[in-house]
């Protein structure tokens, strides 16, 4: 464990070698993956704050398929999923933009959502990162927490995906 990568507390990294990616996550987080089986059907990982306000902030990983895998399909991808949030009732898009994540091409959107019956709103990120292009495969990453937690967990959850690397990095 250490406290570099720009992180405040200790860390803790975790090689998620069938998503082809390695990422330094705070040492109290809870991980779930397909090896611990606590996993909702469509994510392959995730990791859980520890609850407060009786919510835990999260980063969940889902691996997923570019068909055809090329940087015009990626565009295609999205500019679907911006049309289909900005349609969304409930959903405020606060910002987007492309990145270049450790020599994987990525996307970032950061937008705020509203629950009917939930006293707070949902800060979150939702990110797309080509892993590798020639075999199409992809991580959609969504990063949680809610309004009381913004402040504190949103540069943490930015910290977190900013750590994130290809797999091919031997563990330290």
């Amino acid at each position: 464990m250490n406290t570099d990568n720009g992180f405040e507390e200790e860390v803790q990294r975790y090689l998620l070698a069938e998503l082809g990616v390695a990422l330094h996550v705070p040492s109290l987080w809870e991980v779930a993956s397909s090896e611990t089986g606590t996993l909702a059907a469509y994510a392959d990982a995730a990791f859980f704050a520890p609850a407060e306000y009786g919510y835990r902030s999260s980063v969940v990983f889902s691996r997923e398929l570019l068909v055809p895998s090329n940087p015009e399909q990626f565009e295609e991808l999205i500019e679907g999923v911006l049309a289909a949030m900005q349609d969304s009732p409930g959903i405020e898009i606060i910002g987007s933009g492309r990145a270049s994540q450790n020599s994987m091409p990525a996307w970032i959107l950061r937008y705020r959502r509203t629950r009917a019956g939930h006293p707070h709103n949902y800060e979150q990120l939702l990110v797309l990162v080509v892993t590798d292009m020639m075999r199409g495969t992809m991580l959609h990453i969504d990063a949680s927490t809610i309004s009381p937690l913004a402040e504190r967990h949103l540069p943490l959850l930015m910290r977190i995906l900013n750590s994130l690397e290809p797999a091919r990095t031997s563990p330290e």
